[in-house]
């Protein structure tokens, strides 16, 4: 009976070990899962707050590249409508000098101030 009731009592001891190891466990998980979780909890707002940011960023950016395409397109409008004056003056100094050697000329000189003020006409109603 001496054996049977140690090996109760050992099965007794192992039993309280493996709970006893069971609750050390269960306490230092209880503290680290804790810790871990607020890590990660803390992590989330701050990656939360820099995706914010950044999405400001981007809209600022964002808003930025449509004011300078705008401005470009401005730009490229005012260029042509420059070309094309640039043309008409030279076309006309062109004229007035061919005009000016031989006092010829008068249809290219009559058709181009119709051009002129067809020109003109369009600046005006844009």
């Amino acid at each position: 009976m001496t054996v049977i009731r140690m090996q109760v009592s050992e099965v007794i001891v192992w039993v309280g070990g493996i709970a006893g190891a069971i609750t050390a466990c269960l306490v230092l998980y209880e503290k680290t899962g804790k810790k871990i979780t607020d890590s990660i909890a803390g992590n989330t707002r701050m990656c939360e707050k820099l995706e914010k940011k950044h999405d400001q960023e981007i809209k600022a950016i964002e808003q930025r590249v449509e004011q300078n395409e705008q401005k470009l397109l401005n730009d490229y409008h005012a260029f042509q409508d420059q070309h094309l004056t640039n043309k008409l003056i030279l076309k006309s100094i062109s004229v007035m000098v061919k005009h000016m050697q031989d006092d010829n000329h008068t249809g290219e000189l009559r058709s181009c101030a119709k051009e002129i003020d067809e020109f003109l006409i369009d600046q005006i109603t844009k």
